[in-house]
């Protein structure tokens, strides 16, 4: 795996991690427990604590939005 692939999926883990968080309502530990099993990073895209204080800026729903739009394609 190069340098862009491994950016790619640490960003995509993070997205995806943030996404479980935000949208599926899972917990932090239950999305660390999910990292750790499959073996990658602990990473999140939007910080845990503004998930769950709702302290959200719209560019980063965004930008989450756009990510999973290109993973599509």
């Amino acid at each position: 795996m190069n340098k862009i692939d491994k950016l790619n999926k640490f960003i995509h883990v993070g997205m995806v991690s943030s996404y479980l968080q935000l949208i599926e309502g899972k917990g932090y530990g239950e999305i660390i427990e999910i990292q750790n099993k499959h073996k990658v990073k602990n990473v999140f895209f939007l910080p845990p604590v503004d998930v769950d204080t709702g302290d959200i800026q719209k560019c980063d729903i965004e930008a989450m939005i756009e990510h999973f739009i290109e993973r599509e394609e």
